[in-house]
C-alpha cells in the first residue's frame, strides 16, 4: 500500500520504471503455468463432453 503523504516516497512500483525482482517473475511464470495447465485441462474436457462415447462422472471427476 502506499505510504501517507509527507513520509517517504510512495510503495507502489510504476510498472515499465523498474526492473522486476526475483518474486514478481517467479509469479509470472507460475501464473502462466497455472493458465496453461487451465486451458490443457478445458480442452480435456470438452474432448471428453463431445467425444462419441458416453463419459462417465469417473472420467470428468479426474
Amino acid at each position: 500500500m502506499p505510504r501517507r503523504p509527507g513520509r517517504g516516497p510512495p510503495t507502489v512500483a510504476a510498472p515499465g520504471r523498474i526492473k522486476p525482482g526475483y518474486l514478481p517473475q517467479l509469479a509470472d511464470v507460475m501464473e502462466e503455468a497455472q493458465l496453461g495447465t487451465g486451458e490443457d485441462q478445458l480442452q480435456h474436457t470438452a474432448e471428453l463432453l463431445d467425444g462419441p462415447t458416453e463419459t462417465t462422472a469417473r472420467a470428468l471427476r479426474f
